[in-house]
């Protein structure tokens, strides 16, 4: 999901009203106020305690960065603005 195996982990309802075991497992996640995000490792423990409040958690998607030589060539084209892009200034 995210790199290193992690997992970003929001709190995104309260957990009062809840079963007394569903706020213990927020509690056990490290989440103690709505739009809280931990990040946790990414192991069928902490998996399994976000697949048992699904209701209250939601899993943070990281966006993605380039991954091959010639999206961080484009890349970095674009932020150093390209010769092609500019224009003469008395052609403007």
């Amino acid at each position: 999901m995210a790199a290193n195996g992690t997992i970003k982990i929001k709190l995104v309802r309260s957990p009062i009203c809840t079963p007394e075991k569903h706020k213990l497992v927020v509690k056990g996640l490290g989440l103690r106020k709505v739009n809280q995000v931990v990040e946790r490792p990414d192991t069928p423990v902490f998996r399994g305690m976000v697949k048992k409040v699904p209701h209250l958690l939601a899993v943070v998607e990281e966006t993605a960065g380039p991954e091959t030589a010639e999206e961080i060539a484009a890349e970095k084209m674009i932020a150093e603005g390209s010769p092609a892009e500019s224009v003469p200034e008395g052609e403007a």
